[in-house]
């Protein structure tokens, strides 16, 4: 998850993927648990080509957010800066950090924007299997697995526990662990209306 800031009121909300549920699903923090409000409108399975892989999270209080994310199960960075499209060129280095498959790092392989033509995935309330084709991805070597979905890709090298926000993982490619794509966050702000948290609160 990477918390932004949302429109009209200005009220911060979390990001996740869009195929990972409908509308109106309560959603929790991983690796904790511990529940934090409900998905807002989704457009993956209502359109196609669907344009961002993403949706946003409204929690139920504003007392739960943070400009954090967790780069392991224990230990959490400040986002200090949104990674644009423009710095996810060819052979940038970035790393994910997700529940199934953790930590891993490494190379864009295919600068934004990506189109996926044809993404397999399963309707998550009629089980009906679907496809898709997904645009305004990037795609690199970050390792991922099903369960993975919506964690975040990020940049390090912002001096100590300081990262960059580069995007929210969509999918892995031909059936490869190690070929993946990314919602970047340029397409999440665009697609949602939002920005990237990158200051403390309070």
């Amino acid at each position: 998850m990477i918390i932004t800031v949302g429109p009209g009121l200005g009220e911060d909300q979390g990001s996740m993927a869009g195929h990972c549920a409908y509308s109106n699903y309560d959603t929790n923090i991983y690796p904790t648990g511990k529940a934090v409000g409900v998905t807002a409108l989704s457009t993956f399975f209502t359109t196609n080509p669907v344009a961002c892989d993403c949706q946003l999270i409204d929690f139920d209080s504003q007392s739960v957010e943070s400009n954090q994310m967790y780069v392991s199960s224990s230990v959490s960075d400040n986002v200090v800066m949104e990674v644009a499209n423009v710095y996810q060129g060819v052979n940038v280095a970035l790393c994910k950090s997700a529940s199934t498959t953790g930590v891993t790092c490494g190379y864009v392989t295919f600068a934004p924007p990506v189109e996926v033509v044809g993404v397999p995935d399963v309707d998550p309330v009629t089980g009906a299997s679907i496809t898709r084709d997904v645009e305004n991805l990037a795609c690199g070597t970050l390792t991922v697995g099903q369960g993975d979905s919506g964690g975040p890709v990020y940049q390090t090298g912002y001096g100590q526990n300081a990262v960059g926000a580069a995007g929210l993982v969509s999918l892995g490619i031909g059936g490869s662990s190690s070929k993946s794509c990314w919602a970047t966050m340029d397409e999440v702000q665009l697609a949602d209306g939002v920005a990237v948290r990158t200051s403390a609160f309070g």
